[in-house]
């Protein structure tokens, strides 16, 4: 976390709930997440999610950690962050 903001997830410009996550074993490397897809569960462009939690995803209409990877993990708590900085202005 960097002054309040979570290191590592960027806003997609002009696509609302889409992010660009710096991935942790390549800070070279960013990965897509896009929160509005799989019913809201989120998906995201890394192998991890791909080969491990797609399929969990798809499958499920509540969010939880057998359907995410890390990234999809923090641009959800990027989101609440950002709500909740909102509201207490």
């Amino acid at each position: 976390k960097a002054n309040g903001m979570i290191r590592g997830v960027t806003p997609i410009p002009g696509r609302a709930r889409c992010y660009m996550v710096v991935s942790s074993s390549n800070s070279l490397e960013s990965h897509a997440v896009d929160l509005n897809d799989l019913q809201g569960n989120g998906s995201c462009s890394c192998g991890s999610f791909i080969f491990f939690h797609e399929d969990r995803a798809r499958s499920r209409r509540d969010v939880n950690d057998t359907s995410q990877c890390r990234h999809v993990k923090l641009a959800f708590r990027y989101e609440k962050e950002q709500h909740i900085g909102h509201a207490a202005r």
